[in-house]
Formats: structure tokens, C-alpha cells, sequence
């Protein structure tokens, strides 16, 4: 009799075992995982609103709506704040250099501090201070200027702007191709050299461009047509990508539209693009689109609330936060899980390559949370491009 209950016991130990596995297999091949990722911890930085910056080597430094930079190491802890702002909301994010250090565009000036916190210039620029971001390549900082002008100045000078474009205003942060074309958008979209304001070409086509020989004197253009560029992305072939109020645009390296699909976009977000070129982007009616990059589309989700700027992770994973939730749905669109925050979010998050995704609140909380897998290697992964902010396709 003894015997008999053991072998029945192991058989009901068995069955079990096998449904729990039938189960995970069933609820893997959905979309979801058997978890939900749980803070490793939370610091209170003070309420932030604009995107974060990664360091590569970790640190994370957030701008709060107080205008103080704070610099957090990867176990929670404050390591230096200083005070950024000389008036006003800064409402650029900033950006990290090669060498560490950290641009800060205020109004009408550039902040620029050490890695360690210590100040290290300032520099009064003609700059409004109203684009998302700037864009950083060795030896140039990209932005938008005064005035609805777009800016190119040599880094670590004091020089003046070395050219300027007028006609703006230029929303969008701008994008460094990976032949060092120069995108700008905002009421135009503009492909301009690097290191002259001569212009590659324009859309609307109707558009046109007068190059100054005096450097201090602006590039004009002409046209009575806008777009509302409102964010900018690029695949790997050199394809942009633009967001605006009347739906997505691809164009490519010619400036040539190549199509149109008429979903309006969320104000300031950017679109992501994958390795495979499918392209996520968030629409005003609260939903995560993916197109294939023909521009057909490929699945759609509903959210429930203005969805925040995508970020993609290195195993195809989309995380993006709706309200006061993180989410990550998989490729095919299937919710992987949410986990509830303590308030909205308006900043973009971050994700490092030892796969801890950051993520600051309007309450004022940031949050460490590990999700498995680092940042997708593509050309576009997220907001600018890539941790730094720098806003240049194809480099990390």
C-alpha cells in the first residue's frame, strides 16, 4: 500500500510538473514571461520632465525641472548636483560627449561640466533653448538658435556660430547622418553639409536657400509651405524618418519622399528604428504603431494614456510607459508585462548595456529596473540615437 502511495504521489508530482511547463511554454509563446521585473532601487532626485543621459560607464544624469543636473551612480546614490539654470525651464536634454563631459543649452547659453562634476566652460550662444535635444559629433554641437535659426559650432571655442540657417522654427532635435549630413526639422526639413551652411536640400521642394558669405549672417530660406517636423530618426541605408502633426514621412538620402502614412504623431516624440528597419513610433490617439520599412503596416497596441518616447531592447523588446506604467511588449506586438510607477512620466527613459532600465517620474523618482537585455545595436534605438543623447545614427 505504501508503495502504491509513492507511485501515485510521483504521478501527481509529475503531471504537475509537466502542466507548469505546458504553462509557461503557453504563456511564453503569447508574448509574455513568467515575471515581472521589481526595482533594485529607487532614489528621490526631484521631479524631471525632459530625457535622461547615460554615461557608458553608468552614471546616469538627469536635469530636474529645478535646473540642477544630478549625476547618480548605479547604486542609487547622489554622487554631485549643480545648479544649471540662469532662467527659465530648460527643456533640452543633455548630452554626453566621447570624453565624458556634459552639454547643458540653456537659454542663450551652453553649460559644459566634467564628468566628476567640476565646471569646465560656458559659453554665451544665440540659442533658443525650445528644440528636445542637440546633436554632438567629435568636434561640432548642433542646435537650435534664436530666432528660428539652426546653429553649427565648434566645440571647446569661443568663437561665434560658424553658420547659421533661418526660417524655422527647428523643433526637432537635430540628426547627424552617418556621412555627417546634418537633419533639421521643424517647419522644414532641411539636410545641410557639415561644416558649411550649404544646403543638400529641403523639403517642402517649393522651399529655397540663399548661402551668406559673411559667416555671421544666416543662410535664409524661403517658402510658404510647413511640415511641423516634430522628431527625427534614421535607418541604417540612410533613410530619415520624420514625425509630424499629419502623420510619418520617409525620405531618402536625396530628399526624396519615398512614402506617407496618415497617422498623427505624439507631440515630441521620436520614432525608434529596429535592426530589421521596422520603425515603432507613438501616434496622438494613444497607440504604438510598427511599420515595415516599405511603410506597410505591421501591428498596432492601444494604450491608455499619451504614450512616452519608445526604446528598444537588444532581444526586440519595446519599452515605452503609458501614464504611470512601464510596459514592454515583444516584435510582434504581445505585452511581455507593466509594472505601476508612483506618477506619470515625461521624460524618455534610458537603458544600459548590463541591461537596467532608468526611468524618472514626475513625482521625482528614478527608478533602477532590470529587464534582461541591454540597448538594441541599430541605427536608431532611441531618443537621440543612443545613451549619450548625442543624436547620431549608428554610434553608440
Amino acid at each position: 500500500m505504501r508503495s502504491r502511495n509513492v507511485i501515485a504521489a510521483l504521478l501527481l508530482l509529475g503531471i504537475g510538473i509537466s502542466l507548469f511547463l505546458f504553462n509557461r511554454r503557453a504563456v511564453s509563446s503569447h508574448g509574455l514571461i513568467p515575471f515581472v521585473p521589481s526595482p533594485v532601487w529607487t532614489a528621490d532626485i526631484g521631479r524631471v520632465t525632459i530625457p535622461l543621459a547615460l554615461e557608458q560607464g553608468g552614471t546616469v544624469y538627469a536635469l530636474t525641472d529645478a535646473g540642477d543636473l544630478k549625476a547618480i551612480d548605479r547604486s542609487g546614490i547622489v554622487r554631485w548636483s549643480r545648479s544649471a539654470r540662469a532662467t527659465g525651464r530648460i527643456h533640452v536634454a543633455p548630452a554626453v560627449g566621447t570624453d565624458g563631459e556634459i552639454y547643458l543649452l540653456e537659454y542663450s547659453k551652453l553649460v559644459v561640466f566634467n564628468a566628476d562634476g567640476t565646471f569646465r566652460a560656458e559659453q554665451v550662444m544665440n540659442t533658443g533653448g525650445m528644440a528636445d535635444g542637440v546633436a554632438l559629433s567629435d568636434k561640432r554641437l548642433y542646435t537650435e538658435c534664436a530666432r528660428g535659426g539652426a546653429c553649427s559650432w565648434l566645440r571647446d571655442t569661443d568663437a561665434d556660430a560658424v553658420w547659421t540657417i533661418t526660417e524655422g522654427p527647428f523643433l526637432a532635435a537635430p540628426l547627424i547622418e552617418q556621412d555627417g549630413t546634418v537633419l533639421w526639422g521643424g517647419n522644414r526639413l532641411v539636410a545641410s553639409g557639415d561644416t558649411n551652411p550649404l544646403m543638400k536640400w529641403v523639403f517642402p521642394s517649393g522651399s529655397s536657400t540663399a548661402r551668406e558669405e559673411d559667416r555671421r549672417e544666416p543662410a535664409a530660406m524661403s517658402g510658404d509651405e510647413a511640415v511641423h517636423i516634430q522628431g527625427l530618426a534614421a535607418a541604417s541605408d540612410g533613410t530619415i524618418y520624420v514625425c509630424g502633426d499629419s502623420g510619418i514621412m520617409a525620405f531618402d538620402t536625396t530628399g526624396r519622399k519615398q512614402w506617407e502614412v496618415d497617422v498623427p504623431t505624439a507631440p515630441r516624440r521620436e520614432p525608434v528604428v529596429a535592426r530589421d528597419g521596422t520603425i515603432y513610433f507613438a501616434s496622438e490617439d494613444h497607440h504604438l504603431h510598427a511599420l515595415h520599412p516599405d511603410g506597410k503596416r505591421a501591428w498596432t497596441v492601444g494604450t491608455m494614456s499619451a504614450i512616452g518616447q519608445p526604446l528598444l531592447g537588444s532581444s526586440g523588446t519595446i519599452f515605452f510607459t503609458d501614464a504611470k506604467y512601464l510596459r514592454a511588449v515583444d516584435s510582434q506586438g504581445h505585452d511581455r508585462w507593466r509594472i505601476a510607477l508612483d506618477e506619470d512620466v515625461w521624460g524618455s527613459p534610458t537603458l544600459s548595456s548590463d541591461g537596467i532600465l532608468y526611468v524618472a517620474t514626475l513625482k521625482g523618482t528614478l527608478y533602477a529596473i532590470p529587464v534582461g537585455e541591454g540597448l538594441m545595436q541599430s541605427s536608431w534605438p532611441k531618443f537621440q540615437a543612443n545613451v549619450r543623447n548625442s543624436g547620431q545614427a549608428g554610434v553608440p
